[in-house]
């Protein structure tokens, strides 16, 4: 007799009893808490949506806060599904930011809109012809009533694909199918076998490799041993590159995560700048964006100088349809190419390992 799928709620709620650290750094400051702690908060967050949200699909854009993480957790609980809006892209115009916004709130029938206070001025005007309420992630938690609040079945997240080009189209993935994805990629990060581990990366929360990836399998993990999570804010990484490894060399970090371009610009930087200790990397992955083997190289080179050791690599390759991930290469494997002819031109390609 099978039983019944696990919910990611179910994951995140044993994992939170168990021992964690998380670390956010974002450009107004650094804050310090628990997964525990955002767990209780979620309890909080939950409540507050059931007295003073209006019926129905919130969406909001994912930030390294903790009222905004556990307003995601708390959305769910509440019954109802979260819309997770992009950021802008890189160079992206601001009107065509606006009405991608406004294309994925029609689209998903989405209510209201949660967000941490700092975007909220600047959100109201994208927000004007949506007729979707802005709610403040923090304003909320305040407003939230006493007592447990309803049981309901539980809601599920809508990711919309990254790297669109045309219409946004987006995916609703269930609780099940989130936790499965988790607990593939913690399998295949080998976690636990390796003493405690530390998550460290500055991808951001609306995109799914840094929600699902990142936050979710780093607070999952900590049921197997002791877990640290450092979340840093797109913003300070685009403001200073140079923050990314920094940080994973100060807290010692095992597991991180970008695309190409980051570990491109890092190469680039790392001969300039100070010494960094990145031994303790014993995974970082590489996916979102075509994966040059130049670049593999070039990072691998300039890093062994600080170092990290080239099998630490993981290309991978996953979509939003996918839940996240797909494939990757297992640390300590040695990445590979291979050799592809399509219509007969003869290329040569980042495997993206075993899935």
């Amino acid at each position: 007799m099978s039983s019944q799928p696990t919910h990611i709620l179910d994951v995140l709620a044993r994992a939170s009893e168990c021992e964690s650290f998380v670390r956010l750094l974002t450009p107004r400051g650094e804050h310090e808490t628990t997964f525990r702690t955002l767990w209780h908060l979620s309890s909080l967050m939950k409540r507050a949506f059931e007295a003073s949200a209006p019926a129905g699909r919130i969406a909001g854009i994912l930030t390294p806060a903790e009222e905004i993480i556990a307003g995601f957790v708390g959305c769910l609980r509440a019954g109802r599904d979260f819309v997770s809006l992009p950021l802008p892209g890189r160079g992206q115009d601001p009107s065509q930011y606006a009405l991608q916004i406004q294309q994925i709130v029609a689209q998903s029938g989405a209510v209201a809109v949660l967000m941490e206070a700092a975007y909220a001025a600047e959100f109201r005007g994208v927000l004007a012809t949506t007729n979707c309420p802005l709610l403040v992630a923090e304003r909320l938690a305040e407003s939230a009533p006493a007592g447990r609040g309803r049981d309901w079945n539980p809601g599920e997240l809508i990711q919309f694909s990254s790297g669109t080009t045309g219409t946004p189209k987006g995916v609703r993935l269930s609780g099940a199918a989130v936790a499965a994805c988790v607990e593939g990629l913690l399998s295949a990060f080998r976690t636990g076998e390796h003493g405690p581990e530390v998550f460290c990366s500055w991808i951001p929360l609306s995109h799914d490799m840094g929600l699902i990836g990142g936050l979710l399998t780093t607070w999952a993990g900590a049921q197997i041993c002791p877990h640290r999570y450092i979340g840093i804010s797109p913003e300070l990484f685009v403001a200073r590159p140079s923050l990314w490894l920094q940080t994973c060399s100060e807290d010692a970090a095992t597991v991180t995560t970008a695309p190409t371009f980051a570990y491109q610009i890092a190469s680039r930087q790392l001969p300039r700048g100070p010494r960094l200790a990145l031994g303790k990397l014993r995974a970082a992955i590489v996916g979102a964006e075509p994966i040059a083997q130049d670049t593999l190289r070039a990072f691998a080179s300039a890093a062994s100088e600080h170092g990290f050791r080239e099998t630490a690599l993981c290309p991978a390759y996953g979509l939003a349809e996918a839940t996240l991930a797909v494939s990757m290469v297992p640390p300590a494997e040695p990445w590979s190419t291979r050799t592809v002819s399509v219509d007969g031109q003869t290329a040569s390609y980042v495997s993206c390992g075993r899935i």
